[in-house]
């Protein structure tokens, strides 16, 4: 046993001996939580809205490059040296921008992500504080189904997002998958 599940289980042995009536301990999946709350999906929405326009940029970078490359390509032979220097010069400033947005854009979706996160954890936080459960596991190995209040801390974030948002979601759900798949082309 390592020392955090024994340190755990001090904590845990703490709390019901300082507790005369039984402690509220229960599990809340995170993952779960950030798939399924509205909450969760419009903070990724705004995510997804920015790195749609950095996307839009390193798509424009690319694609002049790529033409200015065929240029360089298909006439490279009937410039004379000033253009071919010129070209080359713009197409190693073009890389060198790509490049640099390219790492910007990771960047920012790791941190944004990271901050999105922050953010939720407080939100489940406030709402496990609400519910007035004592000690929340994030993930456990097991427990029983009495003890997972994912879907009931779901419910209490999104209580008051409006009813029309069922739509929104499943168009921000269908955006993401879009938007995955150009980061993923453009990294």
């Amino acid at each position: 046993m390592n020392r955090t599940h024994i340190f755990t289980l001090i904590l845990l042995t703490s709390i019901f001996s300082l507790n005369a009536e039984s402690p509220s301990i229960v599990v809340v999946h995170l993952q779960e939580v950030f798939a399924k709350s509205i909450k969760a999906k419009g903070i990724q929405k705004k995510v997804e809205t920015e790195v749609n326009k950095r996307v839009g940029e390193l798509k424009d970078i690319e694609k002049s490059f790529n033409e200015k490359l065929e240029k360089l390509q298909k006439g490279g032979n009937d410039m004379n040296a000033s253009a071919q220097e010129k070209l080359q010069s713009d197409l190693a400033s073009l890389k060198a921008q790509l490049e640099v947005k390219q790492r910007n854009l990771q960047g920012y979706v790791e941190a944004e992500t990271r901050k999105a996160e922050e953010t939720l954890i407080k939100e489940v936080q406030a709402v496990c504080k609400k519910l007035g459960f004592d000690v929340v596991l994030p993930g456990v190995l097991y427990s029983k189904d009495q003890f997972d209040k994912t879907a009931q801390v779901v419910a209490e974030m999104d209580k008051n997002v409006s009813s029309d948002s069922s739509s929104m979601i499943q168009k921000m759900e269908q955006d993401a998958k879009g938007i995955a798949k150009k980061i993923e082309k453009s990294l």
